[in-house]
């Protein structure tokens, strides 16, 4: 009985020991997946103050690795394939007789020309949006007044659109705008054809 009793102690302690040891490692993950969640959301002045004395702040956060998120959406209006539509033409012809007292008054008829053709437009809106970063320091921040941080990132969206417009992604919205009318033609079609009607 006193084998089978140190027996079952041992078993039991070294259960309890893994078990006190798991714990431990489980409690050490939890604080580096603490350490990596996201980051808090505080106010612009509260972190112009934390770059000047972040020591001032109980959590003693320190800003590194400052950067500015810039985006923008722009919504653009696009031509599309001009229609084709017939354009009428014709003439006025008067006719009059006249003698030396009398006047036959005069009769007016119209002929037909052969009618030409005009091209009526139609356009696409594209969305337009760009997103990027810009990285900046706690001296340079400081360093700007109300409302220039808008600037910089429209100054800076502005550069990254002139130097590398395939950043830009484009995509359509579905609302066109067409100022031709219901019998325009498209395509081949419009450029076959060119006569008005008479």
């Amino acid at each position: 009985m006193s084998r089978q009793f140190v027996t079952l102690g041992l078993s039991f302690l070294l259960a309890l020991s893994a078990s006190y040891s798991h714990a431990a490692e489980m409690g050490k993950g939890g604080e580096k997946e603490g350490a990596k969640g996201a980051a808090r959301e505080i106010s612009l002045d509260e972190l112009k103050q934390r770059c000047q004395d972040y020591t001032a702040f109980s959590d003693q956060i320190q800003v590194t690795n400052l950067t500015v998120q810039c985006s923008e959406s722009a919504n653009e209006w696009v031509a599309m394939e001009p229609g084709q539509i017939g354009l009428n033409s014709g003439r006025d012809v008067a006719t009059r007789l006249v003698s030396s007292k009398l006047v036959v008054p005069a009769s007016m008829r119209t002929y037909a020309l052969e009618g030409s053709a005009g091209s009526c437009m139609r356009y696409k809106q594209v969305q337009k949006t760009l997103q990027i970063e810009k990285s900046i320091t706690c001296a340079e921040l400081l360093g700007q007044k109300d409302g220039s941080l808008d600037d910089l990132c429209a100054s800076a969206l502005d550069q990254t659109k002139g130097k590398a417009p395939k950043f830009v992604e484009i995509k359509d919205t579905g609302v066109t705008r067409d100022t031709c009318p219901a019998d325009a033609v498209f395509g081949s079609a419009g450029k076959a054809g060119g006569k008005g009607k008479n």
